[in-house]
Formats: C-alpha cells, sequence, structure tokens
C-alpha cells in the first residue's frame, strides 16, 4: 500500500497461514522482533580514534505508527554483546557478521546515543568512510516488545529489550 519495495533473501523467506500474521504487523515480526530506523541522525566523528556516536532511536512517531519509549528500552542483554551490524544481519553476502562494536550507550533528551567503533575488515570499513562522508545516514534499532500503551495517539512500546542496531540504507525513525 505504501509503493515501497522491499527486497528479501529467498532462503529467509517461508510460506505462513494468514491466521499467523499479527493484525498490527508493525509492532513485531514473526518472532517478535520489532524494528525502528532513524535517519538523518545525529552521526558524527568524535575524534581521530575512529570513533563515531550516533542517535539510534528517537522517541518520535516512526513511519510505522509507533513510538519506541527509551526510557522503557532494555539494553542489558545487548550490552553483553554489543555488535553492530550492516541492515540488521540481512546482506546475502554479508550476512550477521558484525561490522561495529557500541559502546557509552546512555540517554539523551529524545533518545539513545552509542559510540561506535568499526571493525578493521574491507566491508566495515567501507561503511565507516560512507558514514564519515554523509553517504549513510541512518541506523536502526530492533527490539523485542514487552508491553505497548495504545491509549494514546500513537501507540508507545513503553517496555523493551533491544535485540541490536545497524548502520541501514532505508530507515522508518525519520525524526532522529
Amino acid at each position: 500500500g505504501t509503493g515501497d519495495t522491499v527486497f528479501h533473501r529467498p532462503d529467509e523467506l517461508r510460506q505462513i497461514n494468514k491466521s499467523d500474521v499479527p493484525e498490527d504487523r508493525s509492532e513485531r515480526d514473526l518472532e517478535g522482533r520489532s524494528y525502528r530506523s532513524v535517519t538523518e541522525a545525529d552521526i558524527r566523528q568524535s575524534g581521530e580514534d575512529g570513533l563515531v556516536t550516533v542517535q539510534f532511536m528517537t522517541e518520535q512517531v516512526a513511519r510505522d505508527g509507533m513510538v519506541l519509549d527509551a526510557d522503557g528500552l532494555n539494553t542489558r542483554a545487548f550490552e553483553k554483546n554489543p555488535v553492530v551490524l550492516w541492515s540488521h544481519g540481512t546482506d546475502p553476502r554479508r550476512g550477521d557478521e558484525p561490522i561495529a562494536k557500541a559502546s557509552n550507550i546512555r540517554r539523551n533528551g529524545d533518545g539513545m546515543l552509542a559510540d561506535v567503533t568499526f571493525a578493521e575488515d574491507e566491508f566495515a570499513q567501507r561503511i565507516r568512510e560512507k558514514v564519515e562522508n554523509g553517504f549513510v545516514n541512518a541506523v536502526s534499532v530492533g527490539w523485542r516488545t514487552e508491553d505497548i500503551d495504545r491509549s494514546g495517539d500513537a501507540p508507545t512500546v513503553t517496555r523493551s529489550d533491544m535485540t541490536d542496531f545497524s548502520f541501514v540504507a532505508v530507515p522508518a525513525d525519520t525524526e532522529a
């Protein structure tokens, strides 16, 4: 209905029954994961050490029509293995091999920030260069919804478990 073109890896596709599809598909996917992307993100080089700081989520209404509450985003499990992926690990050539690691995850006025250190391999360095040169301006957060409040203007995920964040080409959270 949006006119967007979406590409999927053939080995990731599977047939499902209509009854398996949630009524509100923006809330979570079939494995219970939800994704929110940030565009025009606050991505900046923070020093000669190669560290990049990104705002990986905001509390604005995103393209999926939902709000992710930063105070309810549990990052503890993610921080034990803080890998940063390219496109949520869906690249058919790259798979889910990390391109970076996150550190210093923290709350700011309208969401969450993290410092990112890129891996030394060729692909990760190409993405770092694209970030530095402004060709990649977006990040995306993935989470598992634990509680949602539907009483306001937009459904608000009030409690969630962060699963990942990725640099992406096409984001959902356009207000970062």
